[in-house]
């Protein structure tokens, strides 16, 4: 990884989400575990690369190719679907500032939603 990058969330071959500064805004995040409840299995399948204690996000793999591998098992509508109704509910969140205790990450919402688009276009594109 790059040190341009090193803060980012790798997505692909010379493929960044860049991480937005949380601005120290920590303190007013929202917890967004209980929107994602129907998608923590999709998390576990790409939780590969190291977990989520250790490493937040980036224990996630979030390469195409990978994220298809790794779900396989799970109906993509479904997930389609899922994806879809948390990013309209993370959308219609007052706060900047996101955190999941599952994920181990505090995120903006903007980062957080760029994360949900990735997957929504990976689904739908497969």
């Amino acid at each position: 990884m790059s040190k341009a990058h090193a803060q980012d969330i790798s997505i692909g071959k010379d493929q960044w989400i860049i991480f937005e500064d949380l601005q120290n805004d920590q303190e007013n995040a929202v917890e967004i575990d209980t929107l994602m409840e129907g998608l923590l299995p999709m998390w576990s399948a790409l939780e590969t690369q190291c977990v989520s204690a250790c490493c937040g996000i980036d224990a996630y793999d979030l390469w195409e190719e990978d994220i298809l591998k790794n779900t396989a098992e799970f109906s993509r509508g479904e997930l389609v679907e899922r994806l879809a109704n948390l990013k309209n509910e993370i959308t219609g969140l007052g706060n900047n500032v996101l955190v999941s205790t599952s994920l181990n990450n505090y995120f903006t919402k903007g980062t957080f939603l760029q994360v949900i688009e990735h997957l929504l276009k990976v689904y739908k594109n497969a």
